[in-house]
């Protein structure tokens, strides 16, 4: 709970600031896409990554980080900084964050009913990466990709942004306040697929009198995808990096 609470205090503290002094964006960033980047975790690949080293108290981070992960939190707090100009698709977004819970509450409910429940799917995680690895990729327009060095700089920024506010504190936190290896702060460094999700849902939203435009937000998914491609890919070096120099 605690590396937790040193990545997502700091992330929402500045995640607002960014809304309040630089509501166009910097570097091509707007304050959506860089709330969305800094305040996800990729629990599943974290779950992933962290067998080889974890123990209970890694394992019982994982539904906290799932939770917080998740659309709901950022959509509460995104919401609340700008003004929607109309709530006739709010339904429909409220739904989709439903949906996104409900797979997680009903194993979370039957695993604690059924122990064994557990053990059935319990090697799930290393099934279902592949598939996320194929749904990140599939998300990224190539063409596009290769054709704006705009996008790449901003994905660039943003992934050095993202990785000086998920890794430094909570690592500190983790491995001198809790006295731990360190390795599971640096486990969760890495951007949720589920994120790309987030910026469609205000496309009716205006934040500091800038309207959440269409390419703003097909922007956004790049340079997301992006920003997922590269820590997805980093992230579990970084974890066995930290681990050899741990128990060096």
């Amino acid at each position: 709970i605690w590396i937790i609470l040193a990545r997502l205090i700091p992330a929402y503290v500045i995640s607002v600031l960014v809304f309040i002094f630089c509501p166009n964006g910097f570097l091509g960033i707007d304050p959506v896409t860089f709330c969305v980047c800094v305040t996800s975790a990729n629990a599943a690949l974290y779950m992933g990554i962290i067998p080889p080293y974890a123990d209970n108290s890694d394992r019982a981070t994982f539904p906290i980080m799932l939770i917080l992960s998740m659309p709901l939190l950022p959509f509460i707090v995104i919401s609340s900084l700008g003004t929607s100009s109309g709530d006739a698709g709010m339904l429909g977004k409220i739904m989709q964050i439903i949906a996104l819970l409900l797979p997680f509450l009903l194993g979370f409910l039957l695993g604690n009913l059924d122990p064994k429940i557990r053990e059935v799917f319990k090697g799930g995680n290393t099934i279902i990466l592949p598939f996320l690895g194929f749904q990140f990729g599939s998300t990224i327009n190539l063409a596009k990709a290769l054709t704006s060095g705009s996008v790449w700089i901003a994905a660039i920024v943003l992934i050095i942004i993202y990785w000086a506010v998920t890794l430094i504190i909570p690592y500190v936190v983790d491995r001198f306040a809790l006295r731990r290896p360190g390795y599971a702060a640096v486990a969760s460094a890495s951007v949720a697929g589920v994120s790309l999700s987030i910026p469609p849902m205000f496309a009716s939203y205006t934040f500091g009198g800038v309207a959440y435009s269409s390419d703003m937000i097909s922007n956004a998914t790049l340079i997301l995808a992006i920003v997922l491609l590269v820590t997805n890919i980093l992230d579990p070096f970084f974890t066995k990096w930290t681990m050899n120099y741990y128990f060096k």
